[in-house]
């Protein structure tokens, strides 16, 4: 007999497998599940594994449970009081969470420094070439149409002549605009210098140096950076931004990893007011027509539910099923639903 699948989705099941002498068979784990047998005693999992386990019983009567470990749970103890707007215009500020470069001056100015929100450090590049560069990391896919640098107190350590590229796997680069400027068109003294590009949708973005306005030191320095855009909310950077702003308490955090949580579709406008982050999830996998869980290793899937499909089918002839029913009904269709409500004017509280 062979148990595959994902067993571990948002519930607690058990599977009981009755044993008689002489019996010994193999089973196989497909999920995130923990085998016990009748007193409890772990026999095998808790974690993802595919490897088969073999039950041998030399004639007793026993009953395994394969019982569904996941953590789905956690998103019920916090509560959700926020409203999430989309915004058209370049009111999205985004700073990047990591930053890369091909050529820095020595260990002490690393390509961090430049993000880290901190001015009193600098990223420094020196004795540069054409094609050294600078990379950044958004965490996600976002609508970019303006990066901000704030640059050294000289203004020739600048570059003259660069791409800004943009790339989704932070391997394979497009060129989105081309720039020749000048030292004295940089400003090194009021804060940042403004980089307009044409609107461009992608999660890494970085500046491909050709010359620079330092022709003998050939030196480029960034204090600070960021970059920004029009605020397009979808139901993935929801979820991920009720994970971070929620599922903590004070210094200590739930440590969900959000990696596998897909964008979805772009959601204009989502306000919840004190309910349960499962309902908030449910609310926009509903919206968006798909899935959501937190395995056993704390890693919270959010995807398309046709994305995943069984490996197996059921047909009139497949053999693979029993006991099952199936009817027709017409009960929970609609193609409009009306909500009636009143309102009232209360009386003045302070």
């Amino acid at each position: 007999m062979s148990i595959s699948g994902d067993l571990g989705s948002r519930t607690v099941c058990s599977f009981q497998i009755p044993s008689q002498y002489p019996f010994s068979e193999s089973y196989e784990i497909g999920a995130a599940v923990e085998v016990r047998d009748n007193a409890d005693n772990l026999i095998f999992g808790g974690t993802i594994d595919t490897d088969p386990f073999v039950v041998d019983d030399s004639g007793a009567q026993r009953v395994y449970q394969i019982k569904c470990v996941d953590y789905s749970q956690i998103a019920d103890r916090h509560l959700v009081a926020y409203a999430y707007v989309s915004q058209d215009d370049d009111t999205g500020l985004f700073h990047p969470i990591n930053a890369e470069a091909s050529n820095t001056f020595g260990t002490i100015s690393p390509a961090t420094n430049a993000i880290d929100r901190d001015t009193s450090t600098e990223y420094v590049l020196v004795g540069g070439v054409d094609g050294d560069w600078f990379s950044f990391d958004l965490g996600e896919e976002r609508a970019i149409t303006d990066i901000y640098i704030m640059v050294g107190t000289l203004s020739n350590e600048t570059p003259k002549a660069f791409d800004v590229q943009s790339s989704d796997d932070n391997s394979t680069w497009s060129t989105i605009d081309s720039f020749s400027k000048s030292s004295a068109t940089w400003d090194t003294w009021t804060g940042y210098n403004q980089i307009t590009i044409t609107e461009t949708n992608a999660r890494y973005f970085r500046i491909l140096v050709h010359t620079y306005n330092d022709n003998l030191n050939r030196a480029v320095v960034i204090t600070e950076l960021y970059a920004s855009g029009p605020l397009v909310l979808t139901a993935g950077s929801i979820i991920k931004d009720v994970v971070e702003r929620f599922f903590s308490y004070g210094d200590a955090s739930e440590n969900i990893d959000v990696s596998n949580v897909a964008n979805g579709p772009q959601i204009d406008k989502a306000v919840f007011n004190y309910i349960q982050a499962s309902q908030v999830f449910s609310e926009l996998a509903d919206i968006a027509g798909y899935v959501w869980y937190i395995d056993y290793d704390k890693k919270l899937y959010f995807y398309d539910s046709s994305a995943n499909a069984a490996p197996f089918s059921l047909t009139e002839t497949s053999e693979n099923w029993r006991g099952m029913t199936v009817s027709n009904s017409r009960e929970k269709y609609r193609n409009k639903q009306i909500i009636r409500g009143g309102n009232s004017l209360t009386e003045e509280r302070v």
